[in-house]
């Protein structure tokens, strides 16, 4: 799956097809998705990464909010996979998850190995070593 995330039916679609009638702590609308991307887009310009070098980035993300711990069932959300293209977002991969009680959903942002490299040169601009 490859799904630019311009193409709003396309992933409303996806979407719905992993979240069947989950609704409350699943993402379920492409706006969700698109906020999402920008949170990435925003993470890769703090760590000083170039927009020219942003491709093959890939950002996972869990939908939904942290359960109460008195809460003793699961909630039904959604993790997706988003990659950067060479402008675009693109919706990956979508998965049903389980969200525990006192669990806090996850975002991870996973770099290549030359963005890796541009984002320690940016952050060894900042300090010096004696």
């Amino acid at each position: 799956m490859k799904i630019n995330l311009a193409d709003k039916e396309a992933v409303r679609a996806a979407l719905a097809a992993v979240n069947g009638k989950a609704e409350r702590h699943a993402y379920t609308l492409p706006s969700e998705i698109a906020a999402v991307a920008d949170d990435a887009e925003r993470q890769l310009a703090r760590l000083d990464v170039p927009k020219a070098a942003r491709r093959g980035a890939r950002y996972v993300s869990q939908s939904g909010q942290s359960l109460p711990k008195a809460y003793k069932y699961t909630a039904i959300g959604t993790t997706v996979t988003l990659e950067r293209g060479a402008s675009a977002w693109f919706l990956v991969d979508v998965t049903a998850c389980d969200i525990r009680p006192g669990a806090a959903p996850f975002q991870r942002l996973t770099l290549t190995p030359d963005q890796d490299a541009l984002a320690v040169a940016a952050l060894r601009k900042a300090y010096r070593v004696a």
